[in-house]
């Protein structure tokens, strides 16, 4: 068991090592948490904490992905499909906007809090690393400004006989804005680039008016390009790096 783990902690520091990001870090870290209870970010003490809790946040989120996403799968699975498919035995795309909302029973653009989420009991309750270390005692996540949009991806997939677009169904995005408290005063590093007494979000993946957050708070985003979600795997080849797409607090004073 002792050379599993280690051998699970190498591949785990190399992820980090390498440029090919944490898409796949997140993944093995999941695994390993859920088969060996191990609480990975403490293990890997050759790791600096700001590491630890960048990797750590977004895999919160990635969870947060997951955790809608299998809920959509087992609504499918109750209609008595093992496996589902956007297209049909032709390849031809199946559904409009309004055929998948009725299928899954959820509209497009929904969101859940994280509140929500616990209280569902679709995800169990994380607490927040970088709050815990500044506050020296337990700290979770703000369960109410921490969201998660479900986004249903359409392309244009023919035009009607009236020249109108006709769009179908080829997919499903996540994004999650993960906040924390606000900045206590006694760190001495301020909220920014949040206001004060606001919520420190590590990650903004979307626009949300009623939190004040505009397109230009969005984090994850490389190079001026967007994710398409926390579970997406193919921007830059590998999706969402931790140490590109988390910030925290202090990051803008440097």
């Amino acid at each position: 068991m002792i050379s599993i783990i280690q051998n699970g902690i190498n591949y785990l520091k190399n992820f980090l090592s390498e440029k090919k990001g944490n898409s796949q870090l997140i993944i093995l870290a999941g695994a390993i948490f859920a088969t060996m209870a191990i609480y990975f970010f403490v293990t890997l003490t050759s790791f600096d904490q700001e590491t630890k809790e960048r990797t750590a946040h977004l895999y919160n989120a990635y969870q947060m992905g997951t955790s809608i996403n299998a809920l959509l799968k087992n609504r499918i699975y109750t209609k008595g499909q093992l496996e589902f498919s956007y297209q049909d035995e032709s390849g031809e795309n199946r559904f409009t906007k309004e055929d998948f909302e009725k299928y899954v029973q959820m509209d497009s653009d929904t969101i859940f809090t994280l509140g929500e989420l616990i209280n569902d009991q679709l995800l169990i309750d994380s607490r927040d690393p970088t709050a815990t270390r500044q506050n020296s005692t337990p700290t979770n996540y703000d369960r109410k400004n921490t969201k998660i949009k479900v986004v249903f991806d359409m392309v244009i997939d023919h035009y009607n006989e009236f020249g109108d677009a006709i769009k179908k169904v080829v997919g499903v995005k996540y994004f999650v804005n993960l906040a924390g408290q606000a900045v206590p005063d006694h760190t001495g590093i301020s909220n920014a680039p949040y206001e004060n007494n606001e919520p420190f979000y590590y990650l903004v993946s979307y626009a949300d008016e009623n939190a004040g957050l505009t397109e230009s708070d969005i984090t994850l985003q490389e190079r001026g390009v967007m994710y398409e979600g926390v579970l997406d795997t193919s921007t830059f080849g590998v999706g969402p790096q931790a140490n590109r797409v988390i910030i925290l607090p202090g990051d803008t004073e440097e």
